[in-house]
């Protein structure tokens, strides 16, 4: 164990003090000895061997003086056309000259070498489980198939979409591939071609649509809450006692609950018991208030079997937690989802996967896939 130790010390210390190779971009580089090449639009990777011949499937590489056989994963030599084993490229580096870091703008000709992680362009994944959201998508020209938003639908064989995971791209002849927007399909050499300068990117491979499929919204009830005796009332209520310790439910957020339960009054309003009413006094203001015991109530009260909300309200064990606006209330309320891990909507709810459409219905979220780079 302490050999292990000595020797990823022994190597940190060599690697972060190896001359680096600068890669073209300027900003990346590669340890000497090695060789900078391409692994995907703009961003370079190492190659282990020196003067290397970088593979078209930007993963791999050949030592100088092979040509790469991407079809059989080797290399070939051009002399003899003996084959050997290719090269896996490994992340470059990020070179930064240290008198960009430091505060005191000390000039220096010391590297600082930083580890950097290949960049993947970020997609649009949809998540709106908690609380609804706008959900953009593209709507392929059958009508019947969809894409992510900021992606392209081309089409695959047979009349069949599919999306490229670039946003107004070009649909390559192969119907398997796309390159971005002002560039061109090499079809022959599997890249992208840049229309005015002509610098070659890697192109994409697209991945499945997702078949539109509509589903009706389902409606949501009201959460619970828990009096002090265990009883059940509506999140939107106030839990009220009577003179036996038996709960009843104020339809009144925040209300007042009146001696012996008979009546509640609203938030700002005082009972007066003999006349069943309540009273604002400063505005001189009285309003009867009849008032109907009422209870609500779930299988189970158990801790286990309940699925509890922000505001401490709780829906069935299973079900989900929907942020709702109360418009008499003016303020938000949580109501519940019959269905667990749902997508919430407005006044309504989805399943999950789904995502909320117009006119109350549910839409099924189109599919993204991560690797596209072919």
């Amino acid at each position: 164990m302490k050999l292990y130790i000595v020797i990823v010390f022994l190597s940190t210390c060599f690697y972060s003090t190896l001359s680096i190779v600068t890669c073209p971009d300027k900003t990346s580089g590669c340890p000497d000895g090695m060789t900078c090449c391409l692994v995907s639009d703009r961003q370079y990777g190492c190659c282990p061997l020196e003067n290397a011949v970088c593979c078209q499937d930007h993963l791999h590489c050949c030592p100088h003086g092979n040509t790469c056989d991407t079809a059989q994963g080797r290399c070939l030599s051009d002399n003899t056309g003996e084959n050997s084993r290719w090269y896996r490229k490994r992340p470059a580096v990020q070179v930064q000259h240290a008198d960009e870091e430091s505060n005191e703008g000390v000039e220096s000709e010391t590297v600082v070498i930083k580890k950097t992680r290949q960049h993947k362009p970020r997609l649009p994944w949809v998540n709106n489980r908690k609380k609804p959201q706008q959900v953009q998508e593209v709507t392929c020209a059958d009508q019947r198939s969809k894409c992510p938003d900021h992606t392209t639908c081309c089409e695959l064989d047979k009349g069949v979409y599919g999306c490229c995971p670039v946003e107004d791209a070009v649909c390559c002849e192969d119907h398997l591939h796309c390159c971005p927007h002002g560039t061109t399909c090499d079809t022959a050499e599997g890249k992208c071609i840049n229309s005015q300068n002509g610098v070659e990117t890697p192109w994409y491979k697209k991945f499945p649509s997702t078949q539109v499929h509509r589903k009706s919204a389902i409606e949501l009830k009201e959460a619970l809450i828990e009096c002090e005796n265990g009883d059940k009332c509506k999140s939107a209520g106030t839990c009220c006692m009577d003179s036996e310790d038996e709960a009843y439910c104020c339809p009144f957020s925040n209300g007042v609950c009146c001696r012996g339960a008979t009546h509640c009054c609203p938030h700002g309003f005082r009972c007066v018991s003999i006349e069943g009413k309540c009273i604002q006094e400063d505005n001189d203001i009285m309003v009867s208030m009849a008032y109907e015991p009422t209870k609500e109530s779930i299988e189970s009260s158990g801790t286990e079997e309940k699925t509890v909300c922000p505001d401490k309200s709780f829906c069935a064990r299973h079900e989900t937690c929907c942020e709702s606006f109360d418009e008499i209330e003016q303020r938000s309320v949580y109501k519940c989802c019959k269905l667990n891990h749902a997508t919430c909507c407005e006044d309504s709810c989805c399943p999950r996967g789904y995502h909320c459409a117009n006119g109350k219905t549910c839409e099924r979220t189109a599919f993204v896939r991560k690797n596209f780079y072919l």
